[in-house]
């Protein structure tokens, strides 16, 4: 047989064969649907992010009279070439029909884990779920409700880069499994305390969540195995399925209490979100002394376990600097030295950062109906459209906003606070918060004043929070730097936008 992989998949089909009691088979099987799903038809399962899972279910002939256990199967990759099709073609058809044509099998191709950062040994789950496995998720979701299965009875295995996906599954949804045989791979080891009551025969020549699951106490069994030999040895396989599929997992109708909105791990920290309220979302728009410019430090690469950031491509990461991307030197700016300053006085709360600032703009350029362009997205569309992304896992607290030196030293202040209004004002219709607190900043008095007082800009700026309510007023007082703050200014600059948006916040709350 040309693959070690073919040959486990008839030693497995084998060995379901001789068990009296069913088993439900779900094989992810890379490359092998266009030889073989015709024979029983595609069926298509279209998950909660609008991708479609093609699949083939085959029904049981016969009944035992008790309800099945479910097996899940990732395959590796890359075993499907041209010249190899037609040998695959003919196993995969001997393996369905000679083999275990009795019993109920479900079929789809190949899922890929989310992106995955780290070596062999262990990764850092990301977030979120590929798509793939997300509509495998849910697909084992609704197969699970039907009734059809013995829900305490659910079992996945996987081998080489699909281990990561088995791992990637377990750590997201561990109730649904009462065991798993992941081989050549890793996990997350911050993820571990999640499966420590999963029953785990994981094959590797070090494994670091076997490590950890140890440390919590789950006696996970663990194989030392060189590269690509575990598959060769068919006794042994027999026995991980004897082992396995006595295992039970006895509150496996019991959902959690809660499902997570967001999970997120990085070596250094892992952060779990399980409410929406739980995670305070700010927005931060602006020009340059917003995005920052500041020369980042040691501390500002030091990640903090409950400040996030969604980045450039809208996905959510810990936060570090720079959190702006709007130019290649964008560097240190408030907005982490505000997060750090809300979680350090707020201890039950995840801080969500929006960065949106773009330097160079002016007021007329952050008008809703304003043509001016960056990256292909008007300034406010692109603002709102990252919030409302933002918006899915969180709840928008509050807006932050630093702009005004192109319109104070370039020209252009006319109109400047009935423009600045009429932002706040279509900001909170669009995210429909009518008091959505917005905390503006005073400009640096640079050289180009004579003294404090001087700057026009900030003249106006002091006159908002007296026209509209849930707004205050940053000063820039004893701040240093010229047009652009310095990196002590931003931190500092950053700590007075975080009380003073907790104050509009404890204002709120007394009414």
């Amino acid at each position: 047989m040309p693959f070690t992989y073919l040959r486990a998949l008839r030693i497995i089909s084998n060995f379901t064969m001789k068990l009296r009691s069913g088993i439900l088979l779900l094989l992810l099987v890379a490359g092998v649907m266009p030889y073989h799903l015709h024979a029983w038809g595609i069926k298509r399962f279209t998950s909660s992010r609008n991708f479609t899972l093609e699949y083939s279910l085959k029904s049981p002939l016969t009944s035992t009279g008790t309800k099945p256990a479910l097996v899940v199967i990732i395959s590796q990759t890359g075993y499907v070439l041209a010249k190899n099709s037609e040998d695959l073609r003919k196993t995969v058809h001997t393996l369905l029909y000679d083999k275990i044509g009795t019993e109920p099998i479900l079929i789809t191709p190949h899922i890929a884990p989310a992106p995955r950062q780290g070596g062999l040994r262990s990764h850092r789950m990301a977030h979120p779920p590929s798509k793939e496995t997300q509509a495998l998720i849910e697909l084992l979701d609704q197969i699970k409700s039907g009734g059809n299965i013995d829900p305490s009875r659910i079992y996945i295995i996987g081998f080489s880069d699909a281990e990561f996906g088995v791992y990637d599954i377990l750590q997201r949804r561990p109730e649904l499994f009462a065991a798993a045989i992941p081989i050549k791979g890793g996990g997350d080891p911050r993820m571990a305390e999640r499966l420590q009551n999963i029953a785990i025969w994981a094959h590797h020549g070090q494994d670091d969540m076997v490590d950890a699951l140890a440390k919590l106490g789950n006696e996970a069994r663990h194989t030392e195995a060189r590269a690509f030999d575990v598959w060769n040895i068919p006794e042994q396989l027999t026995r991980e399925l004897t082992w396995m599929l006595k295992q039970k997992q006895a509150s496996a109708t019991a959902l959690p209490e809660k499902e997570e909105i967001l999970l997120l791990s990085d070596e250094h920290a892992t952060v779990s979100i399980q409410e929406k309220e739980q995670f305070h979302l700010y927005l931060l728009i602006g020009q340059s002394n917003m995005a920052g410019r500041g020369r980042p430090h040691k501390i500002d690469k030091k990640i903090h376990s409950r400040i996030l950031m969604l980045d450039k491509h809208n996905t959510w990461q810990f936060a570090r600097e720079p959190l702006h991307f709007d130019r290649r030197y964008s560097g240190v700016g408030p907005g982490f030295a505000f997060a750090r300053e809300l979680v350090a006085r707020e201890q039950d709360i995840v801080v969500g950062l929006i960065p949106s600032a773009v330097g160079e703009t002016t007021i007329q350029d952050w008008q809703k109906n304003s043509r001016s362009m960056f990256k292909g997205q008007s300034l406010y569309a692109a603002a709102l459209f990252r919030a409302k992304k933002a918006e899915k896992f969180g709840t928008i607290k509050g807006v932050l906003w630093h702009q005004g030196e192109s319109n104070n030293y370039l020209g252009g202040l006319q109109n400047y606070e009935a423009l600045l209004i009429k932002l706040i004002n279509d900001i909170r219709i669009d995210l429909q918060q009518e008091d959505l607190p917005f905390i503006l900043g005073e400009i640096a008095e640079s050289s180009r004043s004579r003294s404090r007082g001087d700057c026009k800009l900030n003249l106006i700026l002091q006159t908002i929070p007296h026209k509209v309510n849930h707004t205050r007023l940053v000063s820039s007082a004893g701040l240093s730097g010229g047009l652009h703050f310095d990196t002590p200014s931003y931190r500092v600059l950053g700590i007075r936008y975080a009380r003073e948006m907790m104050k509009v916040h404890q204002s709120a709350s007394l009414k």
